[in-house]
């Protein structure tokens, strides 16, 4: 659950609770929104099944237009309690998003939407083997994840309801210091994925399309 302020300053949202957050298109949505009946591999791999949804707070920004096309920065303070990226945490440290979003009209049927994120937090408590024992060891490691996303909407002003083509692209790198649990020092994951998937709209209750992730 969350609260949203809007107008806090100058096209200046705030946001306070449990959120799904904006690290790029599809994470922000909940499942029964999705254009598909789950989320991307990728997505599930790097965030597990649920994604990156934590608790923290939220600026967004609608940003002045630059050269004809609108800009938005979200800028996001959160508890580091997803479990994939910071399970490496018995205390709160908190993880930092931003993401940077363009959005152009190419005509007036069809738009290209551009987008940025990074994610930035760190773990603290490693549990490591060590003489047939495992301890809890105390070492700062960082959690850095990364996103590019682009979609290119078709969707005539006289049939939206019935006709629409829809081209989305994802990219995810995840690089994540560790703690090796064998007690042989540290270590660094790297882990990437990315999904592309064309939809239409070919009635008012029938989509199709295809996916690869």
């Amino acid at each position: 659950a969350y609260l949203t302020r809007y107008g806090i300053l100058k096209d200046v949202n705030f946001t306070m609770g449990k959120f799904r957050q904006q690290f790029g298109v599809v994470n922000r949505w909940h499942k029964h929104a999705l254009d598909q009946v789950d989320f991307p591999l990728a997505l599930r791999q790097i965030f597990g099944d649920g994604g990156l949804n934590q608790t923290g707070i939220s600026f967004d920004w609608s940003m002045p237009p630059l050269f004809g096309s609108s800009q938005e920065l979200i800028l996001q303070v959160t508890n580091g309690e997803n479990s994939r990226v910071f399970s490496g945490n018995t205390i709160s440290v908190p993880s930092m998003l931003a993401h940077y979003k363009n959005y152009r009209d190419l005509s007036k049927d069809t738009y290209l939407e551009m987008g940025l994120t990074g994610l930035l937090g760190w773990n603290r408590d490693w549990d490591v083997s060590r003489g047939g024992t495992t301890a809890t060891e105390k070492d700062y490691q960082r959690a850095a994840c990364f996103g590019a996303d682009l979609t290119v909407l078709w969707e005539p002003t006289e049939q939206m309801r019935y006709r629409n083509l829809e081209w989305r692209s994802e990219l995810y790198w995840l690089n994540k210091g560790i703690l090796a649990p064998d007690d042989s020092g540290s270590d660094t994951l790297n882990s990437w994925g990315a999904y592309s998937y064309l939809q239409a709209k070919v009635s008012r209750t029938l989509d199709i399309g295809i996916r690869g992730d």
